[in-house]
């Protein structure tokens, strides 16, 4: 029996085996192959931390002539750049009789995001040092790499978009497992939760935390902001997040001048009082102004002011000029429903008694844009038009003299009154 050496550079190779005595050639063959020498791992990619499965073929076999020295590989790494990279943990596995072995290493958790180059090392020197007499001796020990990358790590928010105060879920993979965040931002805000944030076993995170204020106070103004999350040597970003612009909501969508209507906003600069609220050209800021809440929520009653009837943009604006707009329609006063709560004779007997102080009352119907009217005297009976009046009837009275009516003065003349 004899041993095969090679140079360290070779990895595989057909040979022809050639047997003799002292009398001549015995016998050759040529189905002698060499096992190539490998690296192979079980990942091309991994974060910092994670466990990678190595293994070996074509390594130097332990041929016995060493005591105590057993075939072995050695796994080192080393950046693209050359630096080498101290592996933690158990890093030497044992070679068996067909040059195989098999072994398990962690990514450092200070490795960068790049190109990894993984090198396993036997040592064919020890197992067949120079002095070994007879014996194929080694020309070095053999080595085999393999590259691994290592990524940035990938976060995602939900939802897409919200404004400052608002409470997300920041989900994030590919990171350090069992390792804490040092960097949580948001367009430049630290948005770390008060009880921070750690990867898992996986290098997987999720937990919700709330939209920071600008580092600089206030709200963070609308638009994309760049998120990025930073957990031991890993950092991953995204661009998918906005933050919402100001919107507003008017219930109920229209109504009349002096009615009273709600606006509801959100997204507006937190803690600061609206500074305009116009309809059309018309302002109808409330006094005092409506301030917005922590999380930039809005909610106030307005009255509509004058206008005419038609469709008006609203626009509302509060600090660091922080806008939205809507639409609103305005429409024309709703006519008062006449009463038909009593006769004119009855409602006015007082000033009919008073020696027939009471001349005429006339009442203009909005509704349908008519007048009716009631004299109380005989001869205008079947003539009357106002059959049936009361309160919140606004009504022309003429009268005689002067005289006091439902807590109010009737002077001689026309009158405008309001009834009760």
């Amino acid at each position: 029996m004899d041993t095969l050496e090679a140079s360290a550079a070779r990895t595989s190779d057909a040979y022809t085996v050639t047997a003799t005595d002292l009398t001549g050639l015995i016998g050759t063959s040529s189905g002698f192959k060499r096992t190539a020498r490998a690296l192979t791992l079980s990942a091309t990619q991994a974060a910092p931390g994670v466990p990678i499965t190595v293994s070996v073929t074509g390594m130097t076999v332990d041929n016995g002539e060493v005591a105590l020295t057993n075939a072995a590989f050695t796994m080192t790494a080393a950046t693209s750049a050359g630096v080498n990279i101290a592996l933690a943990g158990t890093t030497a596995f044992p070679v068996s009789s067909d040059g195989s072995g098999t072994g398990t290493i962690t990514i450092p958790l200070t490795a960068a995001v790049g190109t990894i180059t993984l090198t396993a090392t036997d040592n064919a020197l020890a197992l067949n040092p120079v002095g070994a007499a007879g014996k194929g001796l080694a020309s070095g020990n053999r080595t085999a790499t393999a590259n691994i990358s290592v990524k940035a790590g990938t976060i995602s928010v939900e939802p897409a978009s919200a404004s400052t105060g608002k409470i997300v879920t920041v989900t994030g993979s590919n990171f350090p497992p069992n390792t804490t965040g040092t960097v949580l931002t948001f367009g430049g805000a630290s948005g770390i939760p008060s009880g921070g944030f750690t990867a898992d076993s996986n290098g997987a995170f999720s937990f919700t935390t709330e939209i920071p204020a600008s580092s600089s106070g206030g709200s963070l103004p609308p638009g994309n902001k760049i998120v990025i999350a930073t957990v031991g040597s890993i950092t991953g970003t995204t661009t998918n997040f906005a933050i919402a612009s100001p919107s507003i909501t008017i219930t109920p969508a229209e109504a009349s001048p002096e009615d009273i209507v709600v606006l509801t906003g959100s997204g507006f600069n937190a803690l600061s009082a609206i500074t305009t609220l116009t309809i059309g050209t018309a302002s109808a800021l409330p006094s005092p102004a409506p301030k917005a809440g922590r999380s930039g929520d809005i909610e106030a009653s307005v009255e509509i002011p004058l206008l005419n009837p038609g469709t008006y943009t609203v626009v509302v604006t509060n600090a660091d000029g922080f806008t939205a707009t809507g639409t609103f329609k305005a429409v024309a006063a709703k006519a008062t429903a006449a009463s038909t709560s009593d006769t004119p004779a009855t409602i006015f007997a007082d000033v009919i008694a008073n020696s027939d102080n009471l001349v005429r009352v006339w009442r203009f119907s909005n509704a349908d844009q008519s007048w009716q009217f009631y004299d109380p005297r005989p001869e205008f009976e079947d003539a009357n038009s106002l059959a049936k009046s009361g309160a919140g009837d606004i009504v022309w009275v003429n009268v005689a003299a002067e005289q006091d009516f439902q807590g109010a003065t009737l002077f001689p003349g026309w009158n405008l009154i309001s009834l009760n």
